[in-house]
């Protein structure tokens, strides 16, 4: 998981631990949750997340990654913010729909990246990157090919590693929307399911660098800014990556650190699901 462009040393943003006592405390006021409410936000530490993504924000667009309430951009930023929030909607309706219609879950791995990649979130949160680090791309720029593949490869990075490190907290759960589950529905061992996903993991990385060297030149202003969205595109999956393992989400406080120095994932404790 942290191979080829993943294995950037990741930065987090040093507004941090500011941020986040504010936007805590914001949260649990405007919910008015309970006290161990408040302590599970605190702990899921969603700022860490957007810190780690938006390294270089300042304090008022770090906030706004963490409450998703407001924004300040330009006219095609907020045409892309549009555009990128109305893929995530759809890929979470067909999700729906596909639970109401079926099993819930689509039967072959294409049909379950499609919407995966969609419902992982980063099309709307890689929005939220650029205006935090004041990217200002032009629509022509946005809705190029290569700059697309850019956007859609750190999406499907990020919904991979996700999967495979929430894989043994999803069976426990018995949730069945992920990639290892689908795949061994369709009579891949649990070995082979993983096997599989690091070989999409793969694919991620080949296309990654086939997009760069198809990317235009436009011109000293656009390229630059186009230069930033891909690094958002990159921080987006890696941040996303780094948290994952920092807080314990998926595999408690010790067993992610685990992970990454051996590259063996622990799945002794699960019941095995039916194909």
């Amino acid at each position: 998981m942290f191979g080829s462009i993943m294995s950037a040393t990741p930065m987090v943003n040093p507004l941090h631990s500011k941020v986040k006592a504010a936007a805590d405390a914001f949260i649990a006021d405007y919910l008015k949750t309970e006290k161990h409410e408040a302590e599970k936000n605190r702990k899921a530490d969603f700022c860490f997340c957007a810190s780690a993504m938006a390294s270089h924000a300042d304090a008022e667009a770090l906030r706004t990654m963490v409450d998703w309430l407001n924004w300040r951009t330009s006219p095609d930023v907020q045409t892309q913010f549009k555009i990128t929030h109305k893929r995530y909607l759809d890929g979470l309706l067909h999700q729906v729909e596909a639970t109401r219609d079926g099993d819930g879950q689509p039967r072959t791995e294409e049909g379950y990246i499609r919407i995966r990649r969609r419902t992982v979130g980063g099309y709307p949160c890689i929005s939220l990157i650029d205006y935090a680090h004041n990217v200002n791309l032009s629509q022509e720029a946005f809705e190029h090919p290569s700059v697309q593949e850019c956007i859609a490869v750190g999406c499907d990075l990020a919904w991979i590693h996700n999967d495979i490190v929430s894989y043994k907290k999803d069976v426990k759960s018995g949730i069945e929307h992920n990639i290892v589950t689908v795949l061994k529905k369709n009579g891949f061992t649990t070995q082979q399911a993983m096997d599989r996903a690091g070989e999409l993991q793969d694919e991620c990385y080949r296309r990654w660098y086939l997009a760069l060297t198809s990317m235009p030149v436009w011109g000293e202003a656009t390229d630059r800014e186009v230069l930033r969205c891909i690094e958002a595109c990159h921080s987006f999956p890696l941040g996303d990556l780094l948290w994952s393992f920092q807080i314990g989400r998926y595999l408690g406080a010790t067993e992610g650190y685990k992970l990454h120095e051996t590259k063996v994932l622990d799945l002794s404790d699960l019941e095995p699901i039916a194909a």
